[in-house]
């Protein structure tokens, strides 16, 4: 059995049959079940407490090397796009002094309530005193999120196309992670986006440009998910979750067509094990393989090794990081733009 699967993925052509034929079961099920949790973003299972956390660590590090920091989070309204299956990082930001952080998934995601209360309670626990206290307005003592509570709110069943149905007012900063290359039409979710987001406001992306492993898996090359047309992509990836195959210059040009100033980062190139920061992580994926481990590099932490164990497996994405400023002043307090320096 393992051989036929083996052979399967080898084969171009029952590579997309069987996300063809996946996409079209799950779009059935969705429809007959619209609020059905699904697994898309659910990252932490099978994660040990210590990889959970270093993974949030690493994503909140992140938004920070690109100007999400301190000043720019104190006392400010905070869009997370795409959270998946845990709420850290939008706990890390109300520990670091945002006023709300708003989460918004298009679907609802799978999740373990107990392990979640377990990373919730950890996360608080590693936090200075003063991180711990602002959290206290978003978690009750066994880590759940608190009744009655507005400092962060999850809002699931509605893409950021529609995100002003769901959610009002107007944001500081939107950020998100492995998500925009997942948006079927780009340019209302940039439309959108920009309602949201106040005068001097920053959106901060990163980008997975890869196939996720759908054809580089079998050993062809990762450019290949190029060569299928449109519309046999379009039935391979509506409910599976494939990437809509932009490339990178189209997220600058749709924020750029609305006035923004918008600049792309690389930090993961074809051939590359590792992001370009220098940092231990590597791109998720599955526990095994030939690669089964690698030598930790000196300057490592633990809990990065231990999520870099966890999460090496698949072939490396192809990530960009879009940092893209909207004009006027800045509300948030300290105005100063994010990715400045």
């Amino acid at each position: 059995m393992r051989r036929l699967r083996e052979l399967a993925r080898r084969s171009r052509a029952l590579v997309i049959a069987t996300l063809m034929a996946r996409n079209l079961r799950l779009g059935i099920a969705l429809r007959l079940r619209p609020a059905k949790p699904v697994l898309l973003g659910a990252r932490n299972r099978g994660f040990s407490l210590e990889q959970s956390l270093a993974c949030v660590d690493w994503v909140f590090a992140d938004y920070e090397r690109r100007g999400l920091d301190a000043e720019r989070i104190h006392g400010a309204r905070i869009l997370e796009l795409g959270p998946g299956d845990t709420l850290g990082v939008a706990l890390r930001l109300i520990g670091a002094g945002a006023r709300q952080v708003v989460c918004l998934d298009r679907f609802a995601t799978v999740r373990d309530p107990e392990q979640q209360r377990r990373i919730h309670r950890a996360l608080s626990e590693s936090r200075p005193r003063s991180e711990r206290e602002r959290l206290g307005r978003a978690l009750s003592p066994d880590g759940a999120l608190a009744e009655g509570q507005d400092a962060l709110v999850l809002i699931e069943g509605t893409g950021v196309e529609r995100a002003q149905e769901a959610v009002a007012g107007r944001f500081d900063a939107i950020i998100s992670r492995a998500v925009l290359g997942h948006l079927w039409d780009l340019a209302p979710a940039f439309e959108q986006m920009d309602r949201l987001l106040e005068p001097g406001g920053a959106m901060l992306h990163k980008i997975d440009l890869s196939d996720h492993g759908l054809f580089e898996r079998s050993g062809r090359g990762p450019l290949e998910l190029l060569t299928v047309s449109d519309r046999v992509w379009d039935a391979m990836r509506r409910h599976t979750g494939l990437t809509n195959r932009c490339l990178s210059d189209s997220y600058r040009e749709h924020a750029s067509a609305l006035g923004y100033s918008a600049e792309l980062h690389p930090t993961r190139l074809i051939g590359d094990a590792g992001d370009l920061e220098g940092g231990a992580l590597r791109r998720a994926g599955r526990a095994g393989g030939r690669r089964r481990r690698a030598r930790d590099r000196a300057h490592a932490s633990a809990a990065a090794v231990a999520v870099s164990r966890a999460l090496r497996r698949r072939p490396g994405g192809r990530w960009v990081f879009m940092v893209a400023s909207k004009p006027g002043s800045p509300a948030a307090p300290g105005g100063r733009r994010a990715g400045s320096r």
